[in-house]
């Protein structure tokens, strides 16, 4: 008996502990900020933050707009105002170089019972198209539309997805997936437990996942500049190539299999996992591994 009225007020504790952020004092504040820059000259942008999204968008102004919304939900009403105060945004300009950084009150508390709260911050950034960017976040998703700079992105266990943009761009996640749609340039990404799925026009490959897929779409007009690599261990590999694609491949995977449907010449067959060849004219190398997944090249008909 004892031991079951234990159990029930562990159990009250918790659906009381979880129940009152949703139901207790809410605060809420929104920054919004305008910068002048040289339209001449490309802008650095540098965003940094642990929990809260993040949305670049582009428009024709020599201006970058900065609009950050933070929302706090808390115990009572004190308490969110201090949370609130607590969650700090830097912002800074120096000539085309800004700098955002989104700083998170410490927890504070014994074990279950902290007055943490619930802290939510969602940004939404205009940027000239000539932006790089450099974006990293923990939990939180990135999403980019009509950049043409240099990106370098990194989300531990959120999205990253950039639309419509041209450049280069570097891309990392831990848990999280990467997509990219119409772009153009260069790409170096690398996921550990999410997919890569890529469409565009690319100049270079670099794509790396542990336990997630990997599908990439050449447009139209990809063209290789130098040797592309696509690895991944325990996920699967699907390529697609429009007619007038022309590489060299190696092909290997240790415990999947091998379909293509594309008219490959053959060079070197060491075993049905292993295989070398070249479509149309051939060109630089194409290199595709993975350990446990199935590869798979296509026709594309875009």
């Amino acid at each position: 008996m004892k031991t079951q009225t234990i159990q029930a007020c562990i159990i009250i504790l918790f659906l009381f502990l979880f129940t009152i952020p949703s139901t207790g004092a809410s605060e809420e504040e929104t920054i919004d900020k305008t910068f002048q820059i040289n339209g001449t000259l490309p802008v650095d942008f540098e965003f940094l933050d642990n929990d809260g999204d993040v949305h670049f968008t582009t428009w024709n102004r020599d201006e970058v707009h900065i609009l950050i919304h933070k929302e706090i939900k808390s115990v009572n009403g004190r308490r969110s105002k201090r949370l609130l105060e607590e969650t700090k945004v830097e912002i800074s300009q120096h000539n085309n170089t800004i700098r955002v950084r989104v700083r998170y009150p410490r927890i504070r508390g014994f074990v279950f019972i902290s007055d943490s709260g619930r802290i939510k911050v969602t940004s939404e950034i205009k940027v000239p198209a000539k932006t790089n960017l450099d974006c990293r976040l923990d939990d939180g998703d990135i999403t980019i539309e009509g950049t043409s700079g240099d990106l370098y992105l990194k989300a531990d266990d959120g999205t990253i997805r950039v639309t419509n943009a041209q450049g280069s761009i570097e891309g990392d996640t831990d848990d999280g997936r990467i997509i990219l749609e119409n772009f153009s340039g260069k790409a170096y990404l690398d996921s550990d437990d999410g997919d890569i799925l890529i469409s565009g026009n690319f100049s270079t490959l670099d794509l790396e996942s542990d336990d997630g897929d990997i599908k990439v779409r050449n447009l139209a007009g990809s063209s290789m500049d130098n040797d592309w690599q696509i690895k991944t261990d325990d996920g699967d590999v699907e390529i697609y190539f429009t007619k007038d694609f022309s590489a060299d491949f190696h092909i290997n995977t240790d415990d999947g299999r091998i379909n293509s449907q594309l008219p490959i010449v053959f060079k070197e067959i060491t075993s049905k996992r292993n295989l070398s060849g070249k479509i149309k004219d051939g060109g630089h190398l194409i290199s595709i591994k993975t350990d446990d997944g199935d590869i798979t090249l296509k026709e594309s008909k875009f």
